[in-house]
């Protein structure tokens, strides 16, 4: 097999897994990985060594990929896969097979904050859930487009309270609106 510069292939004990998504997957032949460490060397296909590393379930190795669905990551290849400070656990489940490392996103990981960012891998303690909260009827007088929240703050001066929705008619439609919101607690 050949690998191109800048390729990202995958190791794993059964290939059929992973197999049929883009990327070259090479059956591991001596068993598993150990958990507790072991050395990895990868050969040319003549038999020479041309990179290995020996890793470790213990401090100074990050304690993580050891059953915790993560996986080992070399954080750049361009550093000395010898030294374990150069390595992570990944910030995804399961790593990013065939793929590159998976990298430190900062944001809101919350999902119920205005701001929260699905892309953010550590929470930066941004989140908020000030801003996406207002009035969230459209036929109020301080209805707020941007908001997702209703705050119980809306008003109504409409000369037809009736017409919750604003369309200028009393039909189905407010009624539906109305049981929607049929229970809740007024300002």
């Amino acid at each position: 097999a050949s690998m191109a510069a800048g390729e990202y292939i995958l190791v794993a004990v059964n290939a059929a897994t992973y197999s049929g998504n883009g990327y070259q997957v090479f059956e591991f032949e001596f068993g598993n990985l150990s958990n507790t460490g072991s050395t990895i060397a990868l050969e040319d296909g003549f038999g020479n060594v041309i990179d290995t590393v020996t890793y470790a379930d213990s401090t100074p190795w990050p304690f993580e990929p050891d059953g915790a669905c993560t996986s080992l990551e070399l954080i750049d290849p361009s550093l000395d896969n010898t030294v374990p400070a150069n390595w992570q656990s990944s910030y995804v489940l399961y790593g990013t097979p065939g793929a590159m490392n998976s990298a430190l996103i900062a944001g809101c990981t919350n999902p119920t904050a205005c701001n929260y960012d699905p892309a953010a891998t550590q929470d930066d303690g941004s989140c908020e859930s000030v801003s996406c909260t207002g009035c969230t009827y459209p036929s109020a007088d301080n209805f707020s487009p941007t908001a997702t929240t209703d705050d119980g703050s809306c008003v109504f001066s409409s000369s037809c309270p009736e017409d919750l929705n604003g369309d200028g008619l009393v039909n189905s439609s407010d009624l539906l609106q109305f049981l929607g919101a049929f229970g809740t607690t007024c300002p």
